[in-house]
């Protein structure tokens, strides 16, 4: 089974702004998409994204005006990213 772990970060626009960190597992997993334990993983899970549709959807986080993806992947493939579902 291939698995990727994905982590966002948004940062606020503001001059002190936060920065704010979600992992993949405390989104909504859509369409097959899984929580798979693994402790080397932040939040010592990862989420396997293996076909095509899987998806993780966050929903009410807080504005910014930055978007930083950090995943890994066992092998080649792309990744599709909406935001505000655009």
């Amino acid at each position: 089974m291939l698995a990727s772990g994905l982590m966002l970060a948004a940062f606020a626009p503001a001059v002190a702004a936060e920065n704010h960190s979600f992992v993949a597992e405390t989104g909504g997993l859509i369409d097959g998409a899984t929580k798979v334990i693994d402790g080397a993983a932040l939040g010592s899970n990862l989420v396997a994204l293996t076909m095509p549709g899987h998806t993780v959807k966050f929903s009410s986080l807080p504005a910014a005006s930055k978007l930083a993806i950090r995943y890994a992947s066992v092998g080649v493939g792309t990744i599709s990213v909406a935001v505000n579902d655009q």
